[in-house]
């Protein structure tokens, strides 16, 4: 991160507030770690508690992002953001303080708290709504490196006979570089169907963005 910090100073000379203003937020909307050092270095300005906290999370600084999101109104919040700490701290507190604002039913409620918490529950049914939520997770938690708990929400996905959501896992893992993982997925994924139309489609997508060309033809 120190050399990255130190490219981006020789690249992006700040010389005036619109300029830092326009880093600063490029840094916000990718969620980039060196946010914290930025802020950090330019303690003078202005900034929202919101920012502040997306800021120390992705600088894994979770305890101080925990207390600020505390202190952020509700029509501030990012739900994504404060539930991927729910996720990462196993915090009651962060999920029953996020979950409203995702308009589930109280049983998809009760699912996706068990997996927040990683409580154990007999049966877990994923609706739309809450694969769509773990995908979102998934690649937060890919962002910030926080492989244990990748492996443990990907595995309540690969744990459901839903060949979709796995083909949507796979596009996750492939576009952020991961792409012997999600060729093997998709490999499974056409011993269990292999005349299905979307994952022959993504074994030719993958393997040609791969160069595995031969393969891709067959």
């Amino acid at each position: 991160p120190e050399e990255v910090y130190e490219n981006i100073n020789m690249i992006y000379n700040v010389s005036s507030i619109n300029e830092l203003q326009l880093l600063l937020d490029t840094l916000y909307s990718t969620r980039h770690p060196l946010l914290n050092k930025y802020l950090m270095t330019y303690k003078g300005l202005t900034v929202q508690t919101n920012i502040k906290a997306t800021a120390a999370q992705y600088d894994k600084k979770y305890a101080q992002a925990k207390q600020l999101w505390l202190k952020v109104s509700m029509e501030d919040i990012s739900q994504s953001d404060v539930l991927l700490l729910a996720v990462i701290l196993k915090d009651e507190e962060l999920y029953n303080l996020i979950v409203p604002m995702f308009n589930l039913s109280n049983k998809e409620g009760r699912i996706l708290k068990s997996i927040v918490l990683n409580e154990p529950m007999n049966k877990i049914v994923l609706t739309s709504t809450i694969e769509e939520i773990l995908l979102t997770i998934i690649t937060q938690l890919i962002v910030l490196q926080e492989f244990d708990l990748f492996e443990q929400i990907t595995g309540v996905i690969l744990s459901h006979n839903n060949l979709a959501i796995k083909c949507k896992l796979c596009n996750v893992l492939f576009s952020y570089g991961f792409t012997e993982i999600a060729i093997d997925l998709l490999a499974k994924c056409f011993e269990e169907q292999p005349n299905n139309i979307e994952v022959l489609r993504l074994i030719g997508d993958v393997c040609l963005k791969a160069d595995y060309l031969e393969d891709a033809q067959l």
